[in-house]
């Protein structure tokens, strides 16, 4: 036996019968809400509410064999330092095989390309990115032709604004992930969603990889599938820069308010009866007739639990909706309301998100 034949009936090996069927086709994996997590060691926590779970690479793959029994991505996200010799902030990737390696051992149900970037992509090195991701899944076709393979695509607002990439994703064909990637957030006006809108037409297949509550809204325009951040390190990919202010405050997720409340501002309104309605949630975590001010002094895992598992269940009730552009566009009018009451009363301190706004401009 060769080495390279010896190291596949090993892998196969690791794949036990425990693990989750391949995702063998778009088919299986249209309309699934997975949750994208940072930290391996709460994915099994994650998966209670979700259809799988997305592990951000930085997590290990050794510690991915923990969560068996449910649909496993692995996001190979790598960054790069200066000293590597390239533009600081490029995502460059190592090559394909070994990923798809990695992948295989951890025993994923789908593989995923390694994201790339660039900091100034142009026309050209956008398809060159694009053929990359080409040659990934020639290679994933080769090496693992059970599985399907998605080829993640990191794109900024400016990028989204000037449609640089929807064309290209229409020529080239491919199935996408894209990575909505910002220094604040990435869908913070009309012409930065109108430009995700057009990407989401342009693909064969989306799954969006990183996500907020927005991506009920992605999946009301016509995004296939996609996964909701556990943390804000995974909820849409937030670039380096200097002097960012500091680490934010720990927020929890308000259903009514289709957003993450700093934890600050709901203490403000602990013992205000007017924020009452606003405030309830009946998510698997907070229970029937819940309110999240009851989640304040609850631990961390428990706080993001909830904050999982109600904004899973919120996009899920918009994408199976009859008509998910309405349902979600009755969200994002009723947070509005939320917020100008919060505003109107002054019961609590929370800035109204620009994407809120972009979205509103949208949908008219």
């Amino acid at each position: 036996m060769t080495a390279r034949s010896e190291f596949w009936s090993n892998v196969m090996a690791i794949r036990t019968s425990e693990s989750p069927a391949p995702i063998e086709s778009l088919h299986d994996l249209s309309g699934r809400v997975l949750a994208h997590v940072g930290n391996a060691s709460m994915a099994e926590v994650f998966a209670r509410h979700a259809d799988g779970v997305v592990l951000r690479d930085g997590a290990g793959y050794r510690e991915a064999r923990s969560c068996r029994g449910t649909r496993l991505l692995i996001d190979p996200e790598i960054y790069v330092r200066d000293r590597d010799g390239v533009e600081p902030g490029d995502l460059v990737p190592l090559r394909d095989g070994e990923f798809i390696e990695q992948q295989l051992i951890a025993g994923v149900s789908c593989l995923l390309a390694p994201s790339r970037m660039k900091m100034r992509p142009d026309a050209d090195t956008v398809d060159e990115m694009l053929r990359a991701g080409e040659e990934f899944l020639s290679t994933a076709q080769r090496e693992a032709p059970s599985l399907l393979a998605l080829v993640p695509v990191v794109i900024r607002p400016n990028e989204l604004e000037d449609r640089r990439w929807a064309r290209a994703i229409e020529s080239s064909g491919l199935p996408i992930a894209p990575i909505f990637a910002s220094y604040d957030h990435p869908f913070s006006t009309p012409a930065a969603l109108a430009g995700a809108y057009e990407i989401i037409e342009a693909a064969e297949f989306t799954f969006a990889l990183r996500g907020d509550i927005g991506l009920a809204g992605l999946m009301a325009f016509g995004a296939d599938a996609g996964a909701v951040g556990t943390s804000s390190t995974v909820r849409n990919l937030w670039l380096p820069r200097k002097n960012s202010g500091g680490s934010r405050p720990p927020t929890i997720l308000v259903p009514d308010a289709a957003s993450w409340v700093p934890i600050t501002a709901l203490a403000e309104a602990v013992m205000e009866p007017r924020a009452d309605d606003h405030l309830r949630c009946d998510c698997p975590v907070c229970g029937a007739g819940g309110d999240v001010r009851d989640l304040l002094s609850a631990s961390d895992t428990i706080q993001r639990e909830h904050s999982n598992a109600a904004a899973i269940a919120l996009v899920r009730q918009v994408a199976t909706a009859n008509d998910p552009v309405a349902a979600w566009k009755a969200v994002c009018e009723r947070a509005a309301g939320v917020y100008a009451s919060f505003d109107a009363d002054g019961i609590m301190p929370a800035s109204r998100p620009p994407m809120l706004d972009a979205w509103l401009t949208l949908l008219g």
